[in-house]
């Protein structure tokens, strides 16, 4: 168990992970529900998972590399297992709304650059795409006003 641990914490220290990121990867190894719980409270106690931290990045990382919208950071955020308390918590600290919509604006631009928007189906297209990116209708909207 002892080499267990010491491989997630590698595991965990390579990049910030969720708690349920690390009891998926210990599932394949056959251990009980209680020794993998043991096993997360000791990463926990070490730092080694920190669910606020976790967040934290998630959501910069998303945004800034990704250029995700707020709803499919959301979504994916809930798939990781994290509280939706802390998740919108975060989403509203973590992300500045001026560049929130400088971001979805440069987006907006750079596609219209390659496609035609000019048409009612154009239109749609753009709307489809940035609703795919987790973007909102209003604010797609507002951007566009812009």
């Amino acid at each position: 168990m002892e080499e267990l641990l010491e491989k997630m914490r590698k595991y965990c220290a390579y990049q910030e992970r969720s708690m349920l990121e690390v009891r998926e990867k210990l599932k394949p190894s056959n251990l009980s529900t209680e020794k993998i719980d043991i096993i997360i409270k000791k990463l926990i106690e070490e730092s080694f998972i920190n669910e606020d931290r976790f967040t934290e990045c998630f959501i910069r990382g998303k945004f800034r590399t990704k250029q995700w919208g707020k709803n499919k950071i959301r979504q994916h955020l809930i798939l990781k297992g994290i509280n939706s308390n802390m998740i919108n918590t975060h989403l509203e600290s973590d992300l500045d709304k001026d560049e929130y919509k400088e971001m979805l604006k440069k987006q907006i631009n750079k596609y219209k650059e390659t496609n035609d928007v000019s048409s009612e189906n154009g239109m749609a297209k753009l709307f489809r795409h940035f609703i795919g990116k987790g973007y909102d209708y209003e604010n797609i909207k507002n951007a566009l006003k812009e």
